[in-house]
């Protein structure tokens, strides 16, 4: 599986919709955090396939809910049964694994 690069609020809300756990990055086009990352958080998303993981640009999202609190970018969020588990800002990828694993989920090989 790959990320997910919504577009609109419609496209994000409907893969939120499940009771799978769902990975979010938050990040900017203009973030050179967010850019170098990038290819981590496509890496992870083909490794733990039973997670949806989705990239949302903050500029075209600005005005949702999930975006309202967010102070930097990158910002991370996983959600589980529709419902956030857990929030960090800053490109961690055994951060993001550990949380990863802690809802469950197993590498795919």
């Amino acid at each position: 599986m790959s990320v997910h690069h919504v577009k609109t609020h419609e496209e994000y809300e409907k893969l939120k919709d499940t009771d799978d756990l769902v990975v979010v990055d938050y990040s900017g086009s203009w973030c050179a955090p967010c850019r170098i990352f990038a290819p981590t958080f496509e890496k992870m998303a083909k490794k733990y396939k039973q997670c949806i993981f989705i990239h949302v640009d903050v500029d075209l999202f600005d005005e949702h809910p999930d975006c309202e609190d967010i102070k930097s970018v990158p910002t991370f969020k996983l959600f589980l049964n529709k419902k956030i588990k857990r929030e960090f800002s800053g490109p961690d990828e055994k951060r993001l694994i550990k949380y990863i694993k802690r809802y469950g989920v197993k590498t795919d090989k």
